[in-house]
């Protein structure tokens, strides 16, 4: 099963989870005012008055009175939870306790899983997420919190980082990446707010049963703690039954974007050798412990545990393994911290070629074929600048400065009139990018994500006006423009709650193929080698159109690059976003192997692989045949 399959069948599973929930939420509520209206009875003097009837004092007017108070309890308390969600996996994981790890912080091991989060994210062809750190949790866990790519985060405890090595703890974040692009943190993030509601009642009786203001309270409580625990048995049960498979699959993912199943099997195993397991301890965790990387109360084996058990998943990775977990891991991690710090460069270098090496295109292309980046190519300082607050507002500026003097220094005035110091900070910077190669912009922008989001909201839209100015200095907009600012709105909209464009309804097969046609022909004509003739051009327009399913439709003309016709071109890609997960699966794949038909995947088609895979919300990865987990 790919990303694409588990998402069509995350959807169909979607039907009976709602209907176990709304059998779950109608005991409760039941339950509830069945309890209270007992209670009421009770306290009324009822039982020690032999004059008060009982079938007259439980009418359906008071239960209809006590039930409508419970479901607008749970309404609000549901609302009050998607509010917090809505504000993205930063809040998520701020409730929790965790701090977010900044690009300037001293410490070896911060700045390790810093890196591999940068390796992880741009081999799976997403801007990197912020990192968060539980710093008073020992267990080894993680967890990706937000409700699409734009707004999501990366969070892992500081058990983490003390005892997995740099490997295993790539495992670990490239599990999480993957939860963030095959659909299932979103589905983990609207659970969290429908299961927050089924525990209300529970966290009600537990503050009634331990408050000091009322002996009379806590029996009441003890009532209400006793019919939450129902609602905690079925949250249970609906994290057990949409979870487990999924970590199987984010475990293969793992495995595909690290090309190293030791990685994670070696996380694994480090939960099942220490003392403190995957254990979790702030109790705020309890009611997301469907987002973790592993169970929050350890490696249990429980039927209504959150994870598969821990030599289930080791064995799918590792068929041979014996078994046996190794209790020595705390000081073979330290050692292996202490190697690897200062290679930040090399880390880098890494993470500029990974997209490129792990991607689709590996899957369809000689690794010769592909226009790789050279160590002597980059300059030292360029992760620096990319994770620098202030400087990387510089990056994009630069790389939408035209070649044309003098509209250059046109879009130089444009860029001082809205802050100078930036227009200086690209002047250095445009000197530094003489010697820089084309192939490295991408994941110089990708990498660059974090950095931007630590803009405030003004600043952001008045960055992003001073973006579309420079990009129209000249007239018109060009693809790798439309890339670009595409890129940037997609992954950083949604952190300043700037509404992007609403969501399509799924358009018909006919609206369907007329958007393929556009978008395969605008790769076509940019991917074009200088010696390809029509007939070849004709030949990957085929190919792409038969993988997605569609047989007639043909290769539309050339185009000049104006702003009308890259708003067509958007306005396509748009609608094949609106498709179903096994539909985009297709379409991407017909792009991807037009691509590289020619045998060899340009700059440019990466770039507008990329940006399209970006608005469709999909990873380049998992578009060929079934990957299962291979030693």
């Amino acid at each position: 099963m790919n990303f694409y399959e588990a998402q069509a069948l995350a959807g169909k599973r979607s039907y009976w989870l709602v209907a176990l929930f709304l059998g779950i939420t109608f005991l409760i509520i039941g339950l509830t005012t069945l309890f209270v209206v007992t209670w009421l009875w009770f306290d009324d003097g009822g039982y020690y008055n032999q004059q008060a009837e009982l079938l007259e004092y439980f009418t359906v007017q008071r239960f209809a009175w006590v039930a409508v108070a419970v479901c607008s309890g749970l309404i609000i308390t549901a609302w009050l939870k998607w509010h917090e969600v809505c504000r993205g996996g930063a809040a998520i994981a701020e409730s929790m306790g965790a701090t977010q790890v900044l690009p300037v912080t001293r410490y070896a091991e911060q700045r390790r899983l810093l890196n591999v989060t940068e390796e992880m994210s741009i081999a799976a062809g997403i801007p990197v997420p912020p990192v968060y750190l539980l710093t008073q949790e020992a267990g080894i866990n993680a967890f990706a919190a937000g409700l699409r790519p734009s707004d999501a985060v990366v969070c892992v405890s500081q058990g983490a980082l003390d005892h997995l090595s740099r490997d295993e703890l790539q495992g670990v974040v490239a599990h999480e990446i993957s939860h963030i692009f095959n659909g299932d943190m979103r589905l983990n993030m609207r659970l969290l707010v429908l299961l927050h509601g089924l525990m209300w009642i529970g966290e009600i009786g537990r503050e009634l049963l331990y408050s000091r203001t009322s002996v009379r309270a806590k029996p009441f409580g003890l009532g209400l703690f006793a019919i939450g625990w129902t609602g905690i048995a079925g949250a249970r049960v609906i994290k057990a039954a949409v979870g487990r498979q999924r970590e199987f699959l984010a475990d293969a993912a793992a495995v595909r974007l690290t090309r190293n199943p030791a990685g994670i099997a070696g996380a694994l195993k480090a939960i099942g050798s220490i003392k403190s397991s995957s254990r979790v301890e702030n109790h705020r965790c309890h009611e997301a412990s469907h987002l973790f990387f592993a169970n929050i109360n350890g490696a249990a084996m429980s039927l209504l545990a959150t994870h598969p058990p821990l030599r289930q998943r080791i064995q799918a990775i590792e068929p041979n393994w014996d078994g046996c977990f190794s209790e020595d891991r705390w000081q073979q991690a330290r050692e292996q911290v202490k190697e690897h710090d200062g290679d930040r460069k090399q880390q880098v270098l890494g993470a500029v070629t990974t997209m490129i090496l792990s991607s689709a295109v590996l899957d369809v292309a000689g690794v010769s074929d592909l226009d790789l980046v050279s160590e002597t190519e980059l300059p030292d300082t360029l992760a620096d600048i990319a994770h620098d607050a202030f400087a990387a507002r510089a990056i994009l500026p630069v790389l939408l400065l035209a070649p044309d003097i003098s509209l250059r220094e046109q879009q130089m005035y444009l860029l001082s009139e809205f802050d100078p110091a930036l227009a200086e900070q690209a002047e250095t910077l445009t000197e530094m990018l003489k010697d820089v190669s084309r192939g490295a912009y991408l994941p110089w922008v990708l990498m660059a994500m974090p950095a931007l989001k630590l803009q405030s909201a003004e600043q952001y839209r008045g960055y992003k006006r001073v973006l579309m100015k420079l990009i129209r200095a000249d007239k018109q907009i060009d693809l790798f423009e439309w890339c670009l600012y595409q890129l940037t709105g997609h992954y950083c909209d949604g952190h300043y709650g700037i509404r992007r464009r609403a969501r399509m309804l799924e358009q018909s097969e006919d609206d369907q193929a007329g958007a393929f046609e556009r978008v395969a022909s605008m790769l076509v004509w940019h991917g074009r080698q200088s010696d390809s003739s029509g007939a070849d051009l004709e030949r990957h327009f085929n190919l792409a159109a038969n993988t997605a399913g569609f047989y007639n439709i043909e290769l539309l003309p050339q185009q000049p690059s104006a702003e009308t016709e890259l708003k067509a071109f958007s306005e396509a890609v748009f609608i094949l976003a609106a498709a179903g997960p096994l539909l985009k699966s297709r379409y991407l794949k017909g792009l991807v192997r037009c691509a590289r038909q020619d045998g060899k995947v340009s700059v440019v088609e990466r770039e507008l692989l990329t940006a399209v895979a970006a608005v469709m919300e999909c990873p380049l990865i998992g578009l060929e045949d079934d990957w299962p987990v291979r030693r």
